[in-house]
């Protein structure tokens, strides 16, 4: 898993029937690192720091159905979690 901050949402207009509930949004992985888009079957806002996958593993982490993407939000990191000083951002 890898921790990234979401930065903003993606639109899309039109999208494949067979994506799950969810919406696509923009994450850069911390401290200060690339951004990419991720699926969030959660329902983030931006600004939260979030654990996400990639690869195989954003696949197979979905339930229901394969979310047919490369990169999984699969947790909201709360701000008062244990080790909060270590895992904030610079």
């Amino acid at each position: 898993m890898k921790m990234a901050k979401v930065v903003g949402q993606v639109w899309a207009t039109k999208r494949l029937d067979e994506l799950p509930q969810g919406a696509l949004v923009e994450i850069q992985r911390l401290p200060a690192g690339a951004r990419e888009v991720a699926w969030d079957p959660i329902g983030c806002c931006e600004g939260e720091r979030v654990l996400y996958v990639t690869g195989g593993s954003a696949v197979k982490g979905h339930k229901k159905q394969s979310p047919m993407c490369e990169c999984l939000i699969v947790a909201v990191l709360d701000d008062d979690s244990p080790g909060g000083a270590v895992l904030k951002d610079n």
